[in-house]
């Protein structure tokens, strides 16, 4: 009697998550939507002053890549060292990890929930070489000067932030799945 009771129990809870989970990620969405809309013009504003690929983009897209750099900002916790945090640093880092992702249906990087700012080049381990960014397990590192740079020149072919974005894509793509 108590493997029916506990079967029904299992089979009911199934049954329920599948009937109201579509619901509850609906009304997230509309939450999440709703926090974006009160934001929008900022984002809109400090993206578009600073990211020249945001400009290539049709007006579709351009919603698309604002409320994913939202989203990501949002799910990371972002670090401050050495360096005074500004409000458009969480942003502008958010919209180049949107900006790498915005043809992917999985683009959050969720394996990484931190993200460390640092503001000059650093060292890391035991290279004698200074460190613009890496990833590893515990999150993303940027120097924020360097990346600066890289998204005021395009002509170098040198952006810190794609360049660190897309070792994070490599890493939850390709290492955390083994």
């Amino acid at each position: 009697m108590e493997i029916v009771i506990i079967l029904l129990m299992v089979f009911s809870t199934i049954f329920l998550f599948d009937r109201f989970y579509p619901r509850f990620e609906r009304y997230m969405l509309y939450r999440r939507k709703k926090g974006f809309n009160q934001q929008e013009p900022y984002y809109r504003e400090l993206i578009s002053r600073n990211i020249r690929y945001f400009h290539r983009l049709d007006t579709e897209e351009q919603q698309k890549f604002l409320f994913r750099t939202y989203l990501i900002c949002k799910s990371k916790k972002f670090h401050y060292v050495g360096v005074q945090p500004k409000a458009e640093m969480p942003i502008l880092i958010s919209a180049v990890a949107a900006q790498l992702t915005l043809g992917l249906d999985n683009f959050s990087l969720n394996y990484f929930k931190h993200i460390y700012v640092l503001q000059h080049d650093y060292h890391y381990g035991y290279y004698s070489l200074p460190f613009m960014g890496h990833v590893d397990k515990s999150g993303i590192y940027l120097s924020w000067d360097n990346f600066l740079q890289g998204l005021g020149n395009n002509a170098d072919s040198s952006n810190v932030g794609l360049h660190e974005m897309a070792h994070a894509l490599a890493y939850v793509n390709f290492i955390t799945k083994r």
